[in-house]
Parts: structure tokens; sequence; C-alpha cells
């Protein structure tokens, strides 16, 4: 398959992350590109739509009010879902912490506000390795 038929693809992409503005902007970005969006602005609901249903890939923001992004982290940690994942934030996230998210199988973090070409670039390469 070649890389431009694989761009075509339609990706599923589950979106956690409790600043409203930033799921409609990326929302909005990924279908404009043919991708399938589901938001989840709380990580309560995020957990349990993750648990129920496959994505090629999610967006998880970390800090969030209630149930953080860790916290998901650490509820899914042996799952295959892990590899899935490119962690949003605003916050710097420290040496240790990315060696760990390393351990655990995350491959991609993104800096907000975030690059909109970059993030669907890094969509497509996680995606195409699912």
């Amino acid at each position: 398959m070649s890389d431009l038929t694989f761009i075509k693809k339609e990706l599923t992409v589950l979106i956690i992350d409790d600043n409203e503005q930033i799921t409609k902007m990326i929302s909005t970005f990924l279908r404009l590109n043919n991708h399938k969006c589901i938001i989840a602005n709380d990580g309560e609901y995020g957990l349990e739509i993750l648990q129920k249903e496959q994505f090629n890939v999610i967006l998880l923001d970390l800090a969030m009010p209630e149930l953080d992004g860790y916290e998901i982290l650490e509820k899914i940690r042996s799952s295959d879902k892990i590899s899935k994942i490119i962690i949003l934030t605003a916050s710097n996230i420290t040496k240790e912490n990315q060696q760990k998210f390393k351990e655990i199988g995350i491959k991609t973090i993104l800096q907000k506000p975030v690059d909109i070409d970059v993030l669907l670039e890094k969509i497509t390469t996680i995606s195409k390795y699912q």
C-alpha cells in the first residue's frame, strides 16, 4: 500500500481533553481531513469510551480535573491502547516522566499549543503501525 493510499484512510480518533476550544479545533481539522472524532471533555467519560470502543489514535491531555491523564494511563497501562496514545500537554514534562511514558509505550508527546499539521503527521504515523 502506498503512503498516498494510506493517508486517505479514515481514522477514528478519541480526543480526551477538558478544554472544549482545543477539542473543537482539533476535531474540526481532523474531520476536514476525513477522519472520525469522538470527544470526551473529562477523564471519566474518556476512560469509559476508551474501555468500550476501539480507536486508531487517542489524544490525551494530562492535566484535567477529577480523573487526569496520568490516572487514565495507569488504568489502561497493560492494554494495547497505550501504543495508540499521543499525549497533549501545556505543562512541562520532567525527564523522569518522559522516560516513564517511553517505558510504557507512549511514543509521542506534543506541547500545547499544538501545530495542527504536526499533529496530523503524528496521528498518521501512529495509526500506520496499528
